[in-house]
């Protein structure tokens, strides 16, 4: 059976709600009074880059559903979703290293501790969401994308364009605790008065508890869950500690904002260009063996 455009679509769909869905369900499971009924809390995972890439990548899922036009924008939008789902597979490489170190070192993203079967699902929604979901839209983007309108306008223009998204991801993870500093402020309270009461209002296994207490104890408020900003290098572009034993960087805020729009424009100036070729050399190598 040959795989339409239509079908591959829904099965990219398929594989990043699923995951998606998993890692929220885990995310329950390990803190329990995140509430999934507050607005708030949506805000919140989306300054996460997989889950932002999910939400991004079904968006552009309906809209090809439903456009039926060839377009600039159409194309562009291709081309950053395509990035986007490259740069998501780097957090399988996070995984692997984390195991063959064999735990010592914790590269973006580690498993979560306790009970086995938690960890083991966490394993399959991270596979699913790092390399399955991810692989089908770098594969669409090679089998059915169009990049023709992407070379006959500026090409520089077309690089530009592709830095709309890393500029607005920066923005809106900066600017999410500040706008929403209500939501933060009532969850931190409410886990430390759970922490501190006898009742154990959230219901956590002595494990869990003698963790948490640990966490915060030793994390700067900005770092205690819900974190403020999901990794590290917000917290420096933003002057704040990452936890009690960390000091604020000498190097000026200015500096590591600048330092870090420096290195996402070239990651993806680089990474569109790199897609564009390999597009190109795809559809040359495709047509040569059509005749």
């Amino acid at each position: 059976m040959k795989l339409t455009k239509r079908h591959l679509l829904f099965n990219i769909a398929f594989w990043h709600i699923l995951a998606s869905v998993m890692a929220i369900h885990v995310g329950t499971l390990r803190y329990p009074y995140l509430s999934l009924k507050e607005v708030s809390y949506w805000f919140w995972i989306l300054a996460s880059w997989s889950y932002l890439t999910s939400f991004l990548t079904i968006i552009w899922i309906i809209y090809n559903l439903l456009n039926k036009k060839n377009n600039y924008f159409s194309q562009i939008f291709d081309l950053t979703v395509a990035n986007v789902n490259v740069i998501d597979t780097i957090f399988i490489f996070g995984l692997i290293v984390y195991y063959l170190g064999g735990g010592k070192f914790q590269l973006i993203t580690t498993p979560p501790r306790g009970e086995k079967w938690i960890e083991i699902y966490w394993i399959i929604y991270n596979f699913i969401w790092h390399v399955i979901a991810p692989g089908l839209v770098i594969y669409y983007f090679f089998k059915f994308s169009q990049i023709d309108l992407l070379e006959r306008e500026s090409y520089k223009m077309t690089l530009l364009n592709s830095l709309v998204f890393p500029t607005g991801y920066f923005l809106y993870v900066i600017s999410r605790p500040v706008l929403d500093k209500h939501y933060n402020q009532m969850i931190k309270i409410k886990i430390a008065n759970s922490l501190n009461s006898s009742e154990n209002l959230f219901s956590f296994s002595p494990r869990k508890l003698e963790e948490l207490k640990k966490i915060y104890q030793n994390a700067p408020q900005g770092y205690q869950m819900p974190k403020d900003y999901p990794y590290p290098f917000f917290y420096r572009c933003m002057g704040k500690k990452i936890n009690c034993y960390d000091k604020v960087s000498n190097c000026p805020q200015i500096v590591w904002i600048i330092g870090t729009f420096v290195v996402w424009y070239l990651i993806f100036i680089l990474l569109s260009h790199l897609m564009l070729q390999s597009k190109k050399r795809f559809f040359v190598m495709k047509n040569a063996h059509s005749f």
